[in-house]
């Protein structure tokens, strides 16, 4: 399971008070190597997702916009320590091949401009062939990140 990789611009943003975790909505897009998000993007329209033509998830909260699926939201808080623990998804491609795709960028659709919040990398791009299936397993421990 790759890690996330947090944009530059995060922390501030946390620190300033753009991402309220519990009730913001999170989203993600599918992004390829041709378009990799960098550290110093900062909103979503930074990012060149890619059209999401016969995928879906297995929760059946996306895509929403085109190329955008929604986070089923959890999180964790105990003890000074905050764990941001989305459940896993399952990208189904349903109907045809779906475009290759390497990354997974995470987003704050609720915040003014989409705030980046980070990516996931899968190392080159996976095509889903009809039928075919990606669990984008999140740690059930650490969550995509934690603040301490």
């Amino acid at each position: 399971m790759p890690t996330m990789t947090k944009f530059n611009c995060f922390t501030e943003n946390l620190a300033e008070g753009a991402h309220n975790f519990a009730s913001n909505v999170i989203k993600v897009v599918l992004t390829n190597a041709a378009n990799p998000p960098l550290a110093a993007d900062t909103v979503l329209a930074d990012q060149t997702g890619i059209a999401v033509t016969f995928l879906s998830t297995s929760s059946g909260v996306g895509p929403t916009t085109g190329f955008a699926f929604e986070l089923e939201q959890s999180y964790q808080s105990s003890a000074g320590v905050y764990r941001y623990i989305p459940a896993d998804m399952t990208i189904l491609a349903t109907g045809g091949t779906a475009e290759g795709f390497r990354y997974i960028v995470v987003y704050n659709d609720t915040a003014a401009g989409d705030p980046l919040i980070g990516w996931l990398d899968y190392g080159s791009d996976l095509v889903l062939n009809n039928g075919e299936s990606l669990v984008i397993d999140i740690n059930a421990t650490d969550g995509l990140f934690t603040v301490t």
